[in-house]
């Protein structure tokens, strides 16, 4: 499955928009489609939080046909206060939207994408260069945590 994401910078109380396309390789049936926003907090004792925020089903039951695409737009409101992204040396704390295709007696299909979430005002409250520096700033910090998980 694919997503195309208009951004993949989730706000207080915003709204991810997005087009979902499934390309089945065999046929089958689905029981449908859906978009979730879920976080993920990791602890040092290997314990991991889970919890869906949001759900938005895109499809009922359909039919999978090789060479035959699905595809659905969808929008999914973000919580007014989430919890932002980070990263530190045993702990850890992310959201990501999931598209899940609910497979009959078979493994669900999960596509994630990670999201970028910052805590604070919404940019007309901060001024744009702010924002965007706070913005980048922690999307380095992100990135730079990513680089020491690396092997």
């Amino acid at each position: 499955m694919t997503v195309e994401l208009a951004t993949r910078e989730l706000r207080p109380g915003g709204i991810l928009a997005g087009t979902v396309t499934a390309n089945p390789t065999v046929e089958g049936v689905t029981r449908g489609l859906r978009v979730q926003l879920v976080s993920e907090r990791h602890e040092q004792d290997g314990i991991v939080e889970r919890g869906v925020e949001a759900v938005v089903t895109l499809t009922g039951e359909a039919d999978l046909r090789p060479g035959v695409s699905i595809s659905s737009p969808f929008q999914i409101a973000g919580p007014a206060d989430p919890a932002p992204c980070w990263d530190a040396e045993y702990n850890s704390q992310h959201w990501y939207l999931e598209v899940v295709a609910d497979l009959p007696f078979m493994r669900d299909e999960v596509t994630r994408i990670e999201l970028l979430v910052t805590q604070g005002r919404k940019v007309q409250d901060v001024g744009q260069p702010t924002y965007y520096f706070l913005s980048l700033l922690h999307a380095l910090l992100l990135l730079v945590g990513a680089a020491r998980r690396l092997p």
